[in-house]
């Protein structure tokens, strides 16, 4: 319950950075420049200091009880840098309750991970990234009348993007989107609930030792805020080498498209 309590609190503080201080965020917004663009230039600024760190919130997470709390920090200080380095923390545990409930979804987890942005050529306000992850912790599911708890380890990648949502005075509001999928190694520990209520019984027929599960693991799902002082609209910038980059390997491959447009409507014609 006491879980829940805080879960509860967490998403009224979450529904009040992303709804009720929007307002304000406008208000101040004629009167100041907005920290992602400085005034009178179209360039967003370096970073520095605290501006490399970015604070994150899964609300999914959340939303199933699961408290957690990431960081990430940016690998360069100017609008240039792509790659950052972040560590998230998820806890839930079952040993936490004053009494043992029949069903159970817990979690205690860390998990590092390097990602890589990537922006279109394009002035979009979003920015797409992909990143490899480890993770290692301790898991409990109990959903019918036997549970299974253990310990496990895995590495895979996720894919996703991260949009700004608002900007205020002093930071900004970003809401990312995203999954991970990959490979975990893991203990499995049956059990159930004794007929008194009191207490769980191991289940040895049904636990297994330290080995792989046998097909890849959607190992997190994310719809998370993240609070930075640079909004993502103002970083991972394409250098002014890889623009032209792009643009002629966009104009190559709308040369190649229109002569095979070419070459199948001449051979059309011959027919």
């Amino acid at each position: 319950m006491i879980v829940k309590e805080y879960c509860i609190y967490f998403l009224s503080v979450v529904t009040l950075l992303t709804f009720a201080l929007p307002s304000a965020a406008q208000e101040t917004a004629a009167a100041q420049p907005s920290s992602g663009v400085q005034e009178g230039s179209l360039e967003p600024p370096l970073l520095g200091g605290w501006g490399r760190w970015s604070a994150k919130l899964n609300l999914l997470d959340l939303a199933c009880a699961v408290p957690n709390l990431g960081v990430e920090f940016d690998l360069g200080k100017d609008r240039y840098s792509k790659s950052s380095l972040s560590l998230t923390a998820r806890c839930n545990w079952t040993e936490w309750h004053s009494t043992r409930p029949g069903t159970t979804f817990d979690v205690l987890e860390l998990r590092p991970e390097y990602r890589q942005y990537r922006r279109g050529l394009e002035r979009t306000k979003g920015v797409l990234y992909w990143g490899v992850y480890g993770s290692a912790g301790r898991y409990g599911l109990k959903l019918s009348e036997t549970g299974h708890q253990g310990f496990f380890c895995g590495a895979g990648a996720g894919i996703g993007t991260v949009m700004p949502l608002h900007e205020y005075r002093k930071f900004a509001m970003d809401i990312e989107f995203g999954a991970s999928v990959g490979l975990c190694l893991r203990t499995d520990d049956a059990y159930r609930l004794h007929p008194d209520g009191q207490a769980y019984i191991r289940v040895p027929e049904q636990s297994r030792g330290f080995g792989p599960v046998p097909f890849p693991v959607v190992s997190e799902l994310r719809m998370a805020l993240v609070l930075r002082k640079v909004s993502a609209k103002s970083r991972y910038h394409l250098t002014t080498e890889e623009t032209k980059a792009l643009r002629t390997r966009n104009m190559e491959r709308a040369e190649k498209k229109q002569k095979r447009k070419e070459g199948i409507e001449k051979d059309e014609k011959n027919k």
